[in-house]
């Protein structure tokens, strides 16, 4: 355990590589709806049929979780075994060889290409759950929340400045060296750069135990494993809903303001960053307020309900209610994001930190893949039946979490 005055130094080195994988994951939002959706300038050729197109989107938006929910448990579980910071620094230079590979791909306009960089980024984007069970190593019972809120506003942090990175260096009209590909480039320089920071900054959190052999199923191991867990198996079931709705909703409302409301990336790129600012505010801000009056298990079942109501709100389809209502959604799901990582934690011991984070990863995996799936069979038939999808399997986490709540750990 480090002592006291080197905490914030190292929650600091950590949360920054948060904030760069946060850029690097989020920034492809804004450009990938228009990618997709333009016919001329875009990555498919001008032929194809805009429902084969929102499929081919999400196909391309459910490949990164994929081979996440191969990598993410993999490096989890090493970094127990290895130490944080080895795991840290291989995750973020393999990152950014995938950033390179997606420019180059939407350089030459390859799909399959981008396909293979998407696969390849999401085995190596495993720097989240090593930098929270790092953190974690460090913090007491006490502050513990707090610390798990700092990484997710770094994580919202990543995701104000990526959409806003990416919609600017990708509108061509400012200068005509930018384009689709050139935040992907900027984002594999940020992880080398975010590498070199951390070798200098980050001090190892925790001892490494020695050699463990790689078991390439893991991830499906650590996703059984939730739920069969005792204390965690409603929690990660209410987790999986959640998070695939959440996601859901971060894929399907860029490209329904690019399509409905012809934004381009710059103007799709200012709505995710301004939903990244209402999770920081609740990270920040109002979980703080909420844990003065609330437990853990509280927040997340109030916020859910908040969570609810915002998609209601948003299923009017009006442009300024899609403002409104992802006031009422991001701050909901900021706090779920604290609680909830808050009660997975504390569900198992010191020692097993790096393996819940990875169970964690595994449902956010698994999570992201059926959202990615979802989108390319929901969106081609309605916009209306993808609010009620994410309205459904929030009402049914709800449901769930409601009546399993009081055989959650605090």
């Amino acid at each position: 355990m480090l002592g006291k005055n080197n905490n914030f130094k190292v929650i600091f080195s950590l949360c920054f590589v948060i904030i760069v994988d946060s850029i690097g994951i989020s920034l492809v939002y804004p450009v990938l709806a228009p990618l997709f959706s333009i016919k001329t300038g875009g990555i498919l050729p001008s032929t194809v049929t805009i429902n084969m197109r929102d499929m081919l989107y999400g196909i391309t938006m459910a490949i990164f979780p994929i081979f996440m929910f191969i990598g993410a448990p993999v490096v989890g579980e090493l970094s127990d075994h290895f130490g944080r910071k080895k795991i840290l620094l291989i995750c973020l230079v393999g990152e950014a060889f995938g950033m390179l590979i997606a420019g180059i791909s939407i350089t030459i306009s390859s799909l399959s290409l981008l396909l293979i960089a998407r696969a390849f980024s999401g085995l190596m984007a495993s720097n989240m759950p090593v930098a929270r069970a790092a953190i974690i190593d460090i913090s007491t019972d006490e502050d513990k929340i707090i610390n798990i809120s700092f990484t997710g506003l770094s994580d919202t942090l990543g995701f104000i400045l990526g959409p806003l990175i990416s919609g600017f260096l990708s509108d061509n009209t400012i200068a005509g060296w930018m384009g689709f590909s050139i935040p992907f480039y900027t984002a594999a320089i940020l992880a080398c750069i975010n590498s070199i920071i951390l070798v200098y900054t980050f001090k190892e959190s925790f001892i490494a135990k020695g050699k463990k052999k790689i078991n390439l199923f893991a991830g499906l191991v650590l996703f059984i494993a939730a739920f069969k867990h005792k204390e965690i198996k409603n929690l990660s079931i209410v987790y999986l809903l959640h998070t695939t709705a959440w996601t859901f909703y971060i894929a399907f409302i860029t490209i329904f303001l690019v399509q409905k409301y012809n934004y381009s990336a710059t103007h799709a790129g200012y709505f995710v960053s301004w939903i990244a600012l209402i999770l920081s505010i609740a990270l920040l801000l109002i979980i703080r307020m909420a844990i003065k009056f609330f437990n853990a298990k509280q927040i997340t079942l109030y916020s859910i309900i908040i969570i609810i109501f915002g998609v209601i709100l948003a299923i009017h389809q009006t442009l300024i209610m899609q403002w409104i209502s992802s006031v009422f959604i991001a701050s909901g799901v900021g706090l779920v994001y604290s609680s909830m990582f808050t009660l997975f934690s504390n569900a198992v011991d010191k020692n097993k930190q790096g393996w819940i984070m990875g169970v964690v990863g595994a449902i956010v995996a698994v999570a992201g893949g059926i959202a990615g799936i979802m989108i390319s069979i929901i969106l081609p038939m309605s916009y209306i039946y993808s609010y009620y999808f994410m309205l459904i399997i929030w009402c049914i986490a709800l449901i769930i979490y409601a009546i399993s709540t009081f055989s959650l750990p605090k």
